[in-house]
Formats: C-alpha cells, structure tokens, sequence
C-alpha cells in the first residue's frame, strides 16, 4: 500500500501530521489519482483533475475539487524539494493527499527497452481510476521478472498495460487500443497530441497478440514512465530504443514537461 512520505499530509484541506496517516481499509471505494512534480510543478494538473472528476462522476461519489487543488498547490509549496509523485486518494465524502515513495526507471531502461509479458486479464470498468488491491496482487503475482504485464482481452487483443497505457508502432502510424476500452492516461494522452502535430497517424484499433511481430515498436506511457520502450514482448524481441517515431516523440515529450514547468 502507498506511504506518507512527508511529515504532514492534507486531509480534507488540513495539514496533518503523517503519524496521523492511516491505511485505507481495501473494502472501502477509493478513486485516485497520481501527479507527478517536477521542480515545484504539478504536470499537466488540470488534465488530472479533469480526470477525477470524471470518475468520481461516473462512481456517483462527491468532492470538491477545487479545494483539491489548492491543496496540491500547498503541499507542493510545503516541500519544494520533492520532485516526486503526490497521490489523491478520495473516498466517500474524504479525500487526502500526500507525497509518496516514487519510482522512476533509470536512463539504461530507455536505452536498452524493457521486457514485458502478456497475460488475459481484462480490467473491471477501464474508465474509472479506482483502486483494486486484489488486481494489483494478481498482477504482482505473474509478472516475474518483467517490467510490465500486458492485458489481453479474450478475444485475443493486446489493450493496455496493467499500469500504464500501451502503443504500437507500424511505419509512420500509432496504434492504440479504443480509448472506451482502456483507462485513457494523462501522459498517453499528451504524447497523442504530440504525435498529431508531428503529423503521425493515430489509428484506435487493438492489435492481435498473433500480430504483435507485425509491428516496427511499441512502447509504454505512464506519469512515472514518460516514454518508455519496450524491448521485447513475450519472446517477441523490437527495435523500439532505436526507432525514429518512438525517439522523436520522447524528444518531443521531454520537451514539453520541460516547457510545463
């Protein structure tokens, strides 16, 4: 379960003292969200807060927003130091926010790419960014070695990953699962944008798992992983470090946190 990290926390606008932080019981319905901060900003805040609102929506819950956003921009002001990950976690009529241990892959996993593997795991509601311990500990349970754990749908395509969002890669076209059936990020949703204004073509169809050799790369996004390439499927191995559409939209990325701060 995610951790306090600092001495305080908020909770329903106040500040409190992290030995006052407690477990949220794994019964109870909790939406969520993760921003990451970079030198004192909160990236791409009003896409994550858009985001919360959404699911708390469509989960019929309730909480103010507006006041959660003011109060990411006090807990940011509280530790200016933190380039880390601040977690939302709202519940019924409560929400609380904090910094928490984040985890970010180091400059070898975006030159080498990172193995993953596949497993027939369809996610309950996609939409809705709420918090499934039992899913997490399923997934923790078959990845192994791998950086990820792709889900496959049963009939066959290859969505998402189990944390971040997934993307493939044929000629000049990216390939995406449709976004109903996959829980849209914050970061994929960006990089598509960007892919639009270097003119690439975005095409919403799921790739088979028997056609995954088809294509040129893949990569993942995610708001701890930017842009991520994927070395090798399965025992299906890629190019993606060294493909030219994956490369430039990285370069691209890491430009625009940087334009973001």
């Amino acid at each position: 379960m995610y951790q306090n990290i600092g001495k305080y926390y908020i909770r329903n606008g106040k500040t409190v003292p992290s030995y006052e932080f407690e477990l949220v019981h794994s019964d109870l319905k909790i939406i969520y969200e993760v921003i990451r901060v970079i030198d004192g900003t909160a990236l791409f805040l009003k896409d994550h807060l858009v985001r919360l609102s959404a699911s708390l929506e469509k989960s019929q819950m309730v909480a103010d927003v507006d006041d959660i956003e003011k109060s990411i921009h006090r807990l940011i002001d509280m530790y200016p130091e933190y380039n880390k990950n601040i977690k939302i976690d709202v519940t019924e009529n409560n929400y609380r926010l904090y910094f928490m241990e984040s985890f970010y892959p180091d400059e070898d996993k975006y030159r080498q790419g990172v193995y993953v593997k596949t497993a027939n795991i369809v996610r309950e509601n996609p939409n809705i960014k709420r918090l499934n311990m039992d899913y997490k500990r399923h997934i923790e349970a078959i990845k192994g070695d791998a950086f990820e754990v792709l889900l496959v749908n049963k009939d066959g395509f290859v969505t998402e990953g189990s944390r971040a969002n997934l993307v493939f890669v044929k000629d000049q076209t990216l390939f995406s699962a449709p976004l109903e059936e996959i829980l849209v990020g914050i970061t994929f949703k960006n990089v598509l944008s960007m892919a639009e204004n270097k003119s690439f073509s975005i095409d919403y169809t799921s790739v088979k798992l028997e056609d995954i050799k088809k294509m040129d790369a893949c990569f993942l996004t995610g708001t701890s992983l930017g842009i991520l390439p994927i070395h090798q499927i399965d025992d299906h191995i890629f190019g993606s470090e060294t493909n030219h559409v994956v490369l430039e939209l990285r370069q691209a990325y890491n430009q625009e946190i940087k334009g973001d701060q």
